[in-house]
């Protein structure tokens, strides 16, 4: 029969089994290095509904000033595609 002392030996051994599952664990979510020095107010993002299915994704990027236009990949892993980047600066320039 278990002792109490046993038990309570088993017990943290198997914590510990856990506990370096979960540190060790490689499924780890991607990071997103976009922008590093980043500031609040540089990017203004917006959505807008083109599908009943799906939505695009718009980025400002007012450092650069070009806006980005993001759509949800063909599968379903939920990763976006960058479909288009219009310098707005140039934009700008052609209707002067």
């Amino acid at each position: 029969m278990l002792t109490k002392r046993s038990l309570i030996v088993a017990l943290v051994g198997v914590n510990l089994i856990l506990a370096a599952i979960l540190i060790f664990s490689r499924d780890v979510l991607p990071a997103a290095y976009a922008n590093r020095g980043g500031r609040p107010g540089d990017f203004a993002v917006c959505t807008v509904k083109v599908h009943d299915n799906y939505d695009i994704v718009y980025v400002l990027d007012q450092q650069v000033r070009r806006l980005h236009c993001f759509v949800p990949s063909k599968g379903s892993d939920g990763k976006l595609i960058c479909v288009q980047t219009r310098d707005l600066e140039s934009d700008i320039r052609r209707t002067e």
